[in-house]
């Protein structure tokens, strides 16, 4: 899908300036959400519920082996992540830390026309991590898109953050992160950084062709691909075997670790 076809043309419906600019535009089938000149979010208006944007598919790929009870998100957005997990799972307890009013207001206005449970709580995740330790604690999968918000190069706050998260994590826990733009170095030291932490865990990440996103998975060693992973998921098959083949795609950090 070419999104400068997909996008073109546009009426903007909805505009933000503080606390960064957030813009809102549709067409006859999208509305779609940029950030700081940057597409966040595209939803198809037929079917809010469908995925997008490839990098959101693959932030959901351990869908393939998690059957997730509680999931706790990091950057709420036009809510693309919730609208699938929710249509998939309805019983799916969703919590959504996002710092920005006006991306709450766009969200709650202009995608979630099917009312989608999602509760969402107005932090920045370093607040989340002090004022809810129980709710980080009790997921049994984080996903962390909160990149693209602010300029933070990798010797200050933000790997330790991510720290903090992975050492959150339980037996059977996933942390999914999504790097908008890293260059070399920094995905080098993030990758480091996030390892080192728990080398016990399987680290895989993807590079999205065509697009400048990297999205990282921190898993239990024990989840492998495979047919019984397909036949066990709440995917609907269509999806399972293209999400496989996908997930197969993935570069294992280190590459010749345990």
């Amino acid at each position: 899908m070419q999104l400068t076809n997909v996008i073109q043309p546009g009426k903007l419906i909805y505009f933000s300036q503080q606390p960064s600019p957030v813009a809102v535009y549709e067409n006859k089938h999208y509305r779609w959400m940029v950030l700081a000149e940057a597409l966040q979010s595209l939803m198809l208006k037929r079917r809010p519920y469908q995925l997008t944007l490839p990098h959101h598919t693959a932030l959901l790929l351990p869908l393939l082996f998690l059957r997730p009870q509680r999931l706790l998100e990091f950057g709420l957005g036009g809510a693309n992540l919730g609208r699938f997990l929710l249509h998939l799972q309805p019983s799916l307890q969703l919590t959504s830390i996002e710092y920005s009013p006006s991306i709450i207001n766009a969200f709650e206005h202009y995608f979630n026309p099917q009312s989608a449970t999602i509760k969402v709580v107005n932090k920045s995740a370093e607040d989340c991590l002090v004022d809810m330790p129980e709710t980080v604690n009790k997921a049994d999968w984080l996903i962390y898109d909160v990149f693209g918000r602010q300029s933070v190069k990798h010797n200050q706050v933000l790997p330790n953050t991510l720290q903090q998260l992975v050492n959150t994590l339980n037996e059977q826990s996933c942390l999914s992160i999504n790097l908008p733009s890293p260059s070399k170095s920094e995905l080098a030291f993030i990758l480091a950084r996030l390892h080192n932490c728990q080398p016990g865990r399987k680290l895989i990440y993807f590079h999205l062709a065509r697009y400048q996103n990297i999205v990282i998975h921190i898993m239990p060693a024990s989840w492998q691909a495979s047919n019984q992973a397909i036949e066990n998921s709440d995917l609907p098959a269509r999806l399972c075997h293209r999400w496989l083949t996908f997930w197969q795609s993935g570069q294992r950090y280190p590459p010749f670790g345990p």
